[in-house]
């Protein structure tokens, strides 16, 4: 995991990061008043396989997200914390916030290639360009995930997308791509 989370540093730092995540060990492996990793892990297997495609489909990687997901659900996707952090991935809306922005940023660079592309297929006749600019409309149109979110917290009748699983992950997952972005390799 270290090398996926740190692929840029040395062996050296890369040895001082694994000594540091270690000096955790108390935390993470004894009960906390917040923290009982039994039930964290039980809570987040139940949704390891939309977290894994949300990993590939945004291009993160699987492990530090399951990680961090793992250690954050504090035992269930309707845990709220004393700081409104809240679900699987304790998200504050300030982090939804910025990953729905980063993601509306992600939507509108995949539609301006999306219209590339078009004009390049209609000029040429290219067939691929034309494919390649559908397949970038569509990854617009599931980039917009502030609608999409919203639309799916009022058919399940919740006031906080937050709560809902699969938004709770996709977000988390876009703000740790959008932190990766910002922090490369680090």
């Amino acid at each position: 995991m270290v090398a996926d989370v740190l692929p840029n540093y040395s062996a050296q730092e890369k040895s001082q990061a694994v000594a540091e995540i270690l000096s955790f060990h108390h935390v993470v492996f004894h009960r906390t008043q917040w923290h009982h990793l039994d039930k964290n892990h039980r809570s987040i297997r139940k949704y390891e396989k939309t977290l894994r495609d949300l990993c590939e489909l945004h291009q993160v990687p699987f492990g530090p997200v399951l990680a961090i997901t793992s250690w954050e659900n504090s035992g269930g996707s309707d845990k709220v914390s004393w700081a409104d952090a809240a679900g699987l991935g304790q998200m504050t809306w300030g982090a939804v916030e910025q990953a729905h922005e980063f993601a509306a940023q992600e939507s509108r660079r995949a539609l301006e290639r999306a219209k590339a592309k078009r004009r390049i297929a209609e000029r040429t006749g290219d067939p691929k360009a034309m494919a390649d600019a559908r397949a970038y409309a569509q990854q617009a149109q599931r980039m917009d995930v502030e609608k999409r979110h919203h639309e799916m917290a009022g058919r399940a009748r919740v006031p906080d997308e937050r709560m809902l699983a699969e938004c709770n992950l996709e977000d988390v997952v876009l703000f740790y791509k959008f932190l990766l972005s910002h922090y490369p390799g680090r």
